[in-house]
């Protein structure tokens, strides 16, 4: 025998229509997801810029265009990799600024002043699974002509001691 007393006379609505805008489950279920969904971006950050120094052999070509050196090889660069300070050194025109440390990648964005004054950007980017590095300059004047450009491979170098 079915009761008619208002009990059940709501039992075919869904909670949040029962109980307002969203019930207590599923609040507590939401505020979880997200914490355990952040959780890993605050590993990864963590990890990748705890105070670290790499030191890199990198080699490849350097284009210098207003030098009229159309490809230079470079060979066995040491480059350094500063987390903590957020700079990359051992690169042409630098140290440069690191934008964004990322799990894939290293990105460079700096200002510079070349040597007739003009300001102008150097940025590139590390990636860190290949090692392929490259790292360019425009003058803000010439926002079209790049001044030098790198095209290297980054290997880390390993520590004797």
């Amino acid at each position: 025998m079915l009761r008619s007393d208002n009990r059940h006379r709501d039992s075919y609505l869904r909670p949040a229509e029962r109980y307002g805008s969203m019930d207590r489950d599923r609040q507590l279920r939401r505020v979880l997801v997200s914490a355990v969904l952040a959780l890993p971006i605050v590993i990864i950050t963590i990890n990748v810029g705890a105070g670290e120094t790499i030191r890199l052999r990198c080699s490849g070509a350097l284009s210098l265009y207003e030098e009229n050196i159309p490809l230079a090889r470079v060979n066995d660069e040491i480059v350094t990799v500063d987390l903590d300070g957020k700079l990359v050194h051992g690169l042409f025109a630098g140290p440069h600024r690191i934008s964004r440390i990322g799990q894939d990648a290293i990105s460079v964005w700096s200002r510079v002043r070349f040597k007739d004054g003009v300001e102008g950007t150097v940025q590139g980017a590390i990636d860190r699974a290949t090692g392929k590095t490259y790292l360019f300059a425009q003058r803000d004047t010439q926002p079209n002509q790049m001044v030098f450009y790198y095209d290297l491979v980054c290997r880390p170098v390993r520590q004797l001691f």
